[in-house]
């Protein structure tokens, strides 16, 4: 009777056994199934990052590319700026001794210069080009009567010379002064004796003049570095959008790698979970074998 339940709680052990067994086997077949899904994806993701990473790599070396660009224009344009302001320091000389002659003029002297009847011939050169000067050489009448009108004012005449825009004088307009300037006695020096105010006027125009000639010698690297500015405006614009691409590139990659790290993490779970049920799965079985000797041993008893 002993021997009898024996075998019949070894028949049921073995039969329970069997039919776990058979469940695992249908819980393995899942789980690699599930497994084999997840790694497909992983991998898809992991192409799909890769093919990411060279877009970013391409749009980090046209960046670097621009950026490289802008130092070059930069260095460019600091080279420029400092022959532009070499050059016009060469003229600021003029400007001062031209602010300078003009303090020496007063209402005083100015109105003492207006009541000459019949000026001497250098005193009027100097009102002809002060008259050719203050109308950009467009006057028709450069006589001393003129001149005399331009003086009617004295006040608002010398808040106009002050004020004058040398920069804006035409090429024609020198070209008129300059055979009266080119003259030998044409100086503040030499007319000081016949005229004060004459001789402030015509240190004033000589200045006028010279600078002039040197800021219109200075005008095509001025040209020069306002087109490199230009350029260099274009080119910070240009960096600015790469450099935008590639951030937005930069997180769309990595929320590309984040999602990949999860689905790798969630494949090599489910991998682990299935290489878990093989064990087991494999254990059973050699657990049903040994019972399924054990039952052909019993019932040879």
């Amino acid at each position: 009777a002993a021997t009898k339940a024996r075998y019949t709680s070894g028949i049921r052990r073995l039969e329970q056994t069997s039919a776990n067994t058979v469940e695992m086997q249908a819980v393995l077949a899942e789980k690699r199934a599930l497994a084999d899904e997840k790694r497909v994806a992983a991998e898809a993701l992991m192409e799909k990052l890769e093919a990411e990473r060279e877009v970013v790599e391409v749009e980090r070396r046209k960046a670097a590319a621009d950026e490289a660009e802008c130092a070059a224009i930069q260095h460019q344009v600091a080279i420029d700026t400092d022959e532009c302001e070499a050059e016009l320091a060469k003229a600021e000389p003029n400007l001062v001794r031209a602010a300078a002659a003009l303090n020496t003029l007063n209402k005083t002297n100015l109105t003492e210069l207006k009541t000459f009847k019949s000026p001497p011939a250098d005193v009027q050169y100097v009102m002809k080009c002060v008259v050719i000067l203050l109308t950009n050489g467009t006057a028709v009448d450069k006589s001393w009567n003129a001149a005399v009108k331009h003086m009617s004012r004295v006040d608002h005449f010398l808040a106009t010379l002050k004020t004058f825009n040398k920069e804006a004088l035409s090429d024609s307009c020198i070209a008129q002064v300059k055979p009266y300037t080119k003259q030998a006695g044409f100086n503040g020096t030499a007319i000081m004796a016949k005229s004060f105010a004459a001789a402030g006027l015509c240190e004033w125009v000589v200045n006028v003049v010279e600078y002039h000639r040197v800021y219109w010698y200075v005008k095509p690297k001025r040209d020069k570095l306002q087109r490199s500015r230009a350029q260099l405006e274009e080119a910070d614009a240009t960096l600015a959008e790469s450099r935008a691409v590639v951030k937005k590139l930069q997180e769309q990659l990595d929320a590309l790698q984040a999602e990949y790290q999860a689905a790798e993490a969630e494949r090599a779970d489910v991998a682990a979970q299935a290489k878990l049920c093989e064990e087991r799965l494999s254990l059973a079985q050699r657990l049903v074998s040994a019972l399924a000797d054990e039952g052909v041993r019993w019932e040879q008893v």
